[in-house]
């Protein structure tokens, strides 16, 4: 096999790491991905040394495919970068189980020692990041009312990632998408500014 990290197996591997981690949770195994993936665990090891380069290679790829799905969509501003939000989890939510396999890892990663830190906190700090611009270029094109707040949206739109356990409960794989999208509701039921008549 080619050293390359995401040439074609290593992809595999990544694509059967996500469905058996949605599955399975941490607690799946190097040996139950090399046989999903059709290689063997020296193989898997070879590419990802440890479990958290494998845990954290999965979660990275997953986030960058719901990047792409967001882009394509150009919401690049205001309400349209939120909505985006959507998409995203829509995206995530594809892999059964593997959204909610993002959230424990975006909640177990507060804990500096928790395999995912990093990761997570990346996630956190883009999240942040997006909705205070969303924020920002939304007043700016005076579709957002100038008194919204940035934290308070903030701290909804990461309130959609535990809220998304609700879906273990109601047993839904489409709670996670539904919750995101009546937070939103919400917040734009709040904030949106209708254009004035001519």
């Amino acid at each position: 096999a080619g050293s390359a990290m995401w040439d074609r197996t290593a992809l595999r591997i990544l694509s059967c790491s996500q469905r058996l981690y949605g599955q399975h949770g941490l607690d799946t195994t190097v040996e139950q991905i090399a046989d999903a993936a059709g290689v063997t665990a020296d193989e898997v090891r070879s590419r990802f040394p440890t479990d958290s380069a494998l845990l954290t290679s999965a979660l990275s790829l997953a986030s960058r495919g719901a990047g792409e799905r967001v882009y394509e969509a150009r919401p690049d501003r205001g309400w349209e970068a939120l909505r985006s939000v959507v998409y995203g989890i829509e995206a995530l939510n594809s892999v059964p189980g593997f959204f909610l396999f993002c959230v424990d890892m975006l909640i177990g990663g507060i804990e500096k020692n928790h395999p995912a830190h990093d990761w997570a906190t990346l996630r956190f700090e883009f999240i942040d990041g997006f909705a205070r611009h969303a924020v920002a270029t939304g007043i700016e094109d005076g579709e957002m009312d100038p008194s919204i707040d940035a934290d308070t949206v903030v701290r909804q739109m990461m309130g959609v990632f535990p809220a998304g356990l609700v879906s273990r409960v109601l047993k839904d794989d489409q709670a996670p998408v539904t919750i995101a999208r009546e937070l939103l509701e919400l917040i734009e039921a709040k904030y949106r500014v209708t254009p004035a008549a001519d």
